[in-house]
């Protein structure tokens, strides 16, 4: 570092330094330079006396360097010895050199401050040795970080143990702990500490490598899983020519662990419900081979053990099922996925291959799927045959039906109900608003407060309406209906038939026509003697009927009693409208 003071006069140590293969400088108090050796000149490819008088802080140190240096001159000046000093120095050609520098204080025979000394020599390599050594420990450490493993050594002669940064890191001790062998022991499970301790010992004694899983219990009563790999170092042995020391690795696989226990139970899991699908499955490989089978396709193959090609399977009852199953094999592999329906003996099967990818989405395996549909397409098609029917025996009675869900206003109607109506289904906006603008204007407010007083009594109707058809036709149709409610008791749905009785009312009228055209007298009665029909006779034969005789007994003028016969007190001349009804309940 530096050294200042009187210029000294040439005398034989001065002769000697100029040989020394180190670095010397003298510095004044200022820090510029008195005096330098030729290695020193030579080492920094200047000349002798080309630095005599420089700056010694300005010209050869570092700017990064100066303040720690110009501390260690203060020191120097105060006679403090230093010794190991390093910092870098700068070479006339710019390069840097790393030097470890003894400074001392010179002082006259009178004790008068001449300077200061410094000795210097070349640490450079050692230095970048250092440097590279910190940092492929700096990058060990990290990598061990990064990867979950911690290194460690332990004497058996102290059982005295050193841990790497990581090791520490896992198993959660604190550095400054000591006894790091029984801190290890400690943290393993005590259910496998036994084991672990005895594998240990076998191991120092036969020198056999180690290499297995552990648990360990965390204070706080987490589980770790760590892999521990340790043996013999055959060098430092002992009198006996017994290895002294034992290194290893700790590697925290507990992710890893805890990872393939998850897959393990999911394949467990699949399996079992692979087990249990009410179906046939199976995996192949991309060439056909059967990986796995429930027992399900087993049985319906007729193998338990063969790893052919499912088209292969000489189970299968015939050539067509096979090639069935290779189409479907195939477009799994081409398209992505195929999904038809197969016939294995009496059995119709649906059947759906799907390809299963890796992780980069290539396909390594094809699942095929099969479901016994026979009982679903038989009852399928019964229902559409009892559907059928019952199409036609609407058609034949002339009666269709209808639902109204409440929620969401949607109608449906059967398709005689279209027929009935004559409506294009496809042109119907089917609601509740719909159907009432196909009613007869004039009955169209009587259907409606028929259907919404049936809804706030919650019970049922029934009602007789006209439908005005587009070209004047009308039609006559007799609806009964009644109504779903749920807990609240709103109601959610309305459910009803409507019957086409257009025929029954012509043929009424006609017979209405006819019997009004009879100059007799006709009419009928309950069986309580009360009108219930009467014609429209000739006026002779009604000239005593003077009031309506709705709700009248035969022979009374009073409601009830029947002591004459009816047909002198009945008649048109009563004033009773064309097709007047005589009953109570009319």
């Amino acid at each position: 570092m530096g050294v200042s003071g009187g210029i000294l006069q040439p005398s034989w140590p001065e002769r000697l330094a100029d040989l020394l293969p180190v670095l010397l400088v003298w510095l004044d108090r200022e820090g510029r330079i008195v005096r330098v050796n030729p290695f020193f000149a030579a080492f920094t490819g200047f000349t002798v006396e080309e630095v005599v008088g420089l700056d010694w802080f300005e010209t050869f140190v570092p700017p990064r360097e100066r303040h720690r240096v110009r501390a260690v001159h203060a020191a120097t000046l105060t006679d403090i010895s230093t010794s190991g000093t390093l910092n870098a120095i700068v070479r006339r050609d710019g390069s840097e050199a790393d030097i470890e520098w003894q400074n001392r204080a010179l002082h006259a025979e009178d004790g008068a401050f001449e300077g200061c000394l410094a000795f210097g020599v070349d640490a450079t390599e050692r230095v970048r040795a250092r440097r590279a050594l910190e940092h492929s420990e700096a990058m060990l450490a990290e990598a061990q970080r990064i990867a979950h493993i911690g290194s460690w050594e332990l004497d058996l002669r102290t059982m005295q143990a050193r841990w790497s940064a990581e090791t520490y890191r896992i198993l959660e001790v604190d550095p400054g702990t000591s006894d790091l062998f029984e801190q290890f022991v400690a943290r393993i499970h005590p259910d496998d500490r036994p084991g672990g301790v005895a594998r240990f010992e076998a191991a120092v004694t036969s020198g056999a490598p180690v290499d297995e899983l552990a648990r360990l219990l965390m204070p706080d009563g987490r589980i770790k899983w760590v892999r521990q790999r340790a043996g013999l170092m055959n060098v430092d042995l002992d009198e006996r020519g017994q290895p002294t020391r034992m290194v290893g690795t700790l590697e925290d696989v507990t992710e890893r662990v805890l990872g393939e226990q998850a897959i393990t139970a999911e394949r467990t899991l699949l399996r079992s419900t692979i087990e249990v699908f009410p179906g046939f499955a199976g995996v192949y490989t991309k060439d056909g081979a059967l990986v796995s089978a429930n027992s399900a396709a087993r049985r319906l193959s007729g193998r338990t053990d063969d790893r052919t090609a499912p088209w292969a399977l000489p189970g299968w009852p015939t050539a067509e099922t096979g090639a069935s199953l290779r189409e479907g094999f195939t477009r799994a592999l081409t398209e992505g996925e195929a999904r038809f329906e197969i016939r294995v003996g009496s059995l119709e099967i649906e059947a759906a291959f799907e390809p299963i990818r890796d992780t980069d989405g290539e396909i390594t395996h094809v699942a095929a799927f099969g479901l016994d549909v026979t009982p679903r397409n038989r009852a399928l098609a019964r229902a559409q045959a009892s559907e059928a029917r019952l199409i036609e025996a609407q058609r034949i009675a002339r009666v269709g039906s209808w639902e109204l869900d409440l929620s969401t206003n949607v109608l449906r109607w059967s398709d005689e109900v279209f027929r009935i109506f004559e409506i294009d289904p496809r042109s119907f906006a089917a609601s509740y608003e719909a159907f009432l603008a196909t009613i007869h204007p004039e009955d169209r407010p009587r259907v409606d407060d028929a259907y919404q007083r049936s809804l706030r009594e919650r019970r049922p109707y029934e009602v007789g309406h006209r439908l005005l058809m587009p070209d004047g036709r009308v039609k006559h149709v007799h609806e009964r209906g009644e109504h779903a409610f749920d807990a609240a008791g709103t109601p959610v749905r309305s459910v009803g038939t409507v019957h086409d009785v257009t025929l029954l009312v012509d043929a009424e009228e006609r017979l209405r026509r006819v019997l009004d055209a009879m100059a007799p007298f006709v009419a009928v009665l309950d069986l309580e003697g009360r009108f219930v029909e009467v014609n429209r006779a000739p006026s002779s034969s009604s000239a005593r009927i003077a009031t309506p005789c709705s709700g009248r007994s035969c022979g009374s003028d009073r409601p009830g009693r029947s002591t004459r016969p009816p047909w002198p007190r009945c008649g048109r001349a009563c004033g009773a409208p064309r097709r007047a009804r005589c009953s109570a309940r009319t």
